[in-house]
């Protein structure tokens, strides 16, 4: 996650982090673990992706930013989905 908010191509880190870095981790961890035995490290996980976005960014995001950043692309978002909700 560290590595992806210091890439110097902001689309490219962005991509890497709606793609690679998010969802498909999170998929594969719900379908391997129980939920009840890792609600805490999704949560973790979710503010890894929002501090990698911060720094991607270059600035903090405020809880209302965050929320509109977690919508779909479809609906205006950037489709950064949250591992602790999903």
């Amino acid at each position: 996650m560290t590595e992806i908010g210091k890439y110097s191509h902001t689309q490219g880190a962005l991509q890497l982090l709606r793609h690679c870095a998010s969802w498909s981790k999170l998929v594969y961890s719900c379908r391997t673990v129980p939920p009840g035995l890792h609600s805490e490290v999704l949560s973790g996980f979710g503010a890894q992706l929002r501090s990698a976005l911060e720094e991607l960014m270059g600035d903090t995001i405020p809880d209302r930013s965050w929320s509109m950043a977690q919508l779909s692309v479809k609906h205006g978002g950037l489709g950064i989905r949250d591992p602790a909700r999903h």
